[in-house]
């Protein structure tokens, strides 16, 4: 008799061989993304990618750095232009060594000779800014008048001009790019220069003719 209950073996080959193909295929996708997470990590953690995100990272803080380099010679212009040249102070110096009130001191002196704070307030109690003023090449426009903040570049100590001083001022005012001032000083340290060199020269010259006249008295012995 055909028996019902039955079942050919061959009839599990197909369905065996289905679950095979589908456990291979889940395998080979699992080989697949296991393969390129290893690629990603691999690529992500890699010298060029390191150096990338370096850049990326420092590019906010360059362009932060680059803004201010651009801004600061505006910055560094605007601010030099609020110190200007006293032009009264150089007619004055200009003065003052004509009357040959000018001292002719070491480059470094200036610090011994500069006045005392103590100094500056007696001779404005005594004589008022106005000629305080006279003593300075520089007045910084961002402080009101009547105030000694006012006036920069000092170029002696209320009596007498000073060659320590004009080159004080002269460095100054070079480094910080006031170039009417430092030309102003300049003029005025050539001045005292050639006072000083015209001062050894008629200082040389007496003792040249002393020598000539004692030669003229000296006996001649035959």
């Amino acid at each position: 008799m055909f028996d019902l209950n039955h079942r050919q073996p061959e009839h599990r080959l197909p369905s065996l061989c289905a679950k095979q193909a589908w456990s291979l295929f889940g395998v080979s996708r699992l080989k697949a993304r296991w393969a390129r997470r290893h690629t990603c990590l691999s690529s992500e953690y890699s010298p060029k990618s390191l150096v990338m995100k370096n850049r990326i990272r420092l590019l906010p803080v360059l362009l932060l750095v680059a803004g201010i380099l651009i801004s600061f010679p505006a910055f560094s212009f605007a601010q030099s232009r609020t110190v200007r040249l006293n032009e009264n102070a150089l007619a004055y110096a200009q003065e003052l060594m004509a009357q040959g009130r000018v001292v002719v001191d070491k480059r470094n002196a200036w610090t011994g000779h500069h006045p005392t704070a103590q100094e500056e307030n007696e001779f404005v109690r005594a004589h008022g800014f106005a000629e305080y003023s006279k003593w300075h090449l520089g007045i910084d426009e961002t402080h009101a008048e009547g105030t000694k903040a006012r006036y920069k570049f000092p170029f002696g100590d209320f009596k007498n001009i000073h060659r320590c001083a004009l080159l004080a001022v002269r460095s100054r005012a070079h480094q910080y790019g006031y170039s009417d001032i430092e030309n102003a000083a300049v003029q005025l340290t050539k001045i005292v220069s050639s006072k000083k060199q015209t001062q050894e020269r008629r200082e040389v010259r007496p003792l040249r003719l002393g020598r000539w006249a004692s030669n003229l008295t000296r006996p001649t012995c035959f």
